[in-house]
């Protein structure tokens, strides 16, 4: 079984913070309107096979992927996964 547990972001959802998500369970996200809610479940798929260019795109913004999820050269999406039992 393959599945995505885990997702950090550095300096890309929320400039200048990092931003853990972990998916090994239920998965709550809250917070005040325009907080970055949808737009980083839009990037969820990226991880299951889609392709960035389609991400973008669905939100209705003229940016490539790179420059919509990485902002600036010290941001990074780290993702970790379980690959069967490991």
């Amino acid at each position: 079984m393959f599945s995505l547990t885990r997702l950090i972001l550095i300096d890309s959802y929320k400039a200048n913070a990092i931003q853990e998500l972990r998916l090994n369970g239920h998965t709550n996200l809250n917070g005040v309107n325009g907080a970055g809610k949808t737009t980083l479940l839009r990037l969820l798929p990226l991880f299951f096979g889609e392709s960035p260019r389609r991400l973008v795109a669905k939100s209705g913004v003229m940016k490539s992927f790179a420059k919509y999820y990485l902002l600036n050269d010290s941001s990074y999406i780290i993702f970790e996964y379980q690959r069967r039992q490991q």
